[in-house]
């Protein structure tokens, strides 16, 4: 390549040029100059300020899912935890309900079970309870017992009502439901 060929018509036209033409085109030189320069720095700059963000949110979800390694571990011993209440069948409810009212004071003589429903592969059954005219403690006390007991059993529904305004007396409606799970024949006759 012959760079006279190049050069010559370059130095010929700005030979040419008046003093003002040649500052401008120096000035303009310059800015290309500064651009060619800058242009590429401030983008290594964005590209690493980029960088230094992923990284600073990269951080942030591995400090997240290090402090939620605790939250899993409890979350994991308390589906172990209700695994195990399940392994141990609840008693007949009227039963259960009648010795849990013995130990708060109420004599539970009103029980009617309802009919049992299968869920998925566990079978509900269920029982109705009135309480008339008893205390609030008591009842209270009845309740926290059958949601704290080892069976897996729970309250679905409580309704109370005050007959006499005035009094410290009440009426109770509890639904206590057990869930047991079916024998794993269910699970055999879906393995074949």
């Amino acid at each position: 390549m012959d760079w006279n060929r190049i050069i010559e018509p370059i130095r010929d036209t700005w030979l040419g040029l008046s003093d003002r033409e040649r500052r401008l085109a120096a000035i303009l030189a310059l800015v290309f100059g500064l651009l060619a320069l800058f242009i590429p720095l401030l983008w290594a700059i964005q590209s690493s300020m980029q960088i230094a963000d992923e990284n600073e949110e990269l951080e942030t979800i591995l400090t997240q899912i290090d402090a939620s390694r605790d939250k899993l571990k409890e979350r994991a011993l308390a589906s172990q935890a209700a695994q195990q209440r399940y392994l141990k069948r609840a008693p007949d409810l009227s039963a259960f309900l009648e010795e849990q009212g013995q130990q708060v004071g109420l004599t539970v003589s009103r029980a009617q079970p309802q009919p049992d429903l299968e869920i998925g592969s566990f079978v509900r059954r269920s029982v109705r309870v009135d309480l008339p005219n008893i205390s609030l403690r008591p009842a209270i006390e009845l309740m926290t017992a059958v949601e704290n007991s080892e069976y897996p059993v729970a309250i679905e529904e409580i309704q109370l009502s005050h007959p006499q305004l005035g009094e410290d007396r009440f009426n109770l409606r509890l639904t206590v439901v057990a869930f047991d799970r079916q024998p794993s024949r269910n699970r055999s006759a879906r393995d074949e």
